[in-house]
């Protein structure tokens, strides 16, 4: 495929989100098949890693211009924790790493839960075995908060919102 894009002069743009820490000793598919060469931009998200965002890489000129033009990458930057932390992964990756999934061992839920709550007020409950680590709480089993509920029901206020805005939330 990027030979006869290239046959017609087309630029490539190859996503390989999904192929992060995979395929090949660089992590994507043109690694492993040896054609990284041919593939003008790449692009590629740390979800697969654990964390938000993504990338891309190419020429100096061709990342120049999408950062440049393409509305989502203006002005745009991975905070400084979340880049050190796909960074940390991918150390990890290139060990001796059986698995993208690292299970890292909390202890009791019912004391995470607590700790969560009184210091942070954060009442998410974690997905751990879901229906066993909420009886083992005793927790009812709700998709949302009463906050997050009670927040989704307010009626939105269209003349404090864009005219982009409103016509984007009447076709949701």
């Amino acid at each position: 495929m990027c030979d006869v894009s290239h046959d017609f002069g087309a630029i490539t743009f190859v996503a390989e989100v999904h192929a992060v820490g995979l395929y090949g000793a660089m992590g994507g598919i043109g690694d492993m098949d040896g054609i990284m060469h041919k593939m003008d931009i790449i692009s590629w998200n740390t979800r697969a890693l654990g964390f938000v965002g993504g990338y891309i890489v190419g020429t100096n000129a061709l990342v120049d211009t999408v950062r440049s033009y393409a509305a989502g990458f203006i002005f745009t930057s991975l905070p400084p924790m979340l880049l050190a932390g796909a960074r940390e992964s991918i150390q990890t990756l290139k060990g001796h790493c059986p698995s993208h999934i690292i299970p890292v061992r909390i202890g009791s839920l019912e004391g995470v839960c607590d700790i969560m709550m009184s210091r942070y007020n954060i009442y998410e409950g974690l997905r751990i075995h879901l229906v066993k680590a909420w009886k083992e709480v005793g927790l009812e089993l709700k998709l949302h908060s009463s906050g997050e509920c009670n927040f989704y029901q307010q009626p939105l206020d269209f003349e404090l919102m864009t005219e982009r805005e409103v016509l984007l939330h009447r076709h949701e």
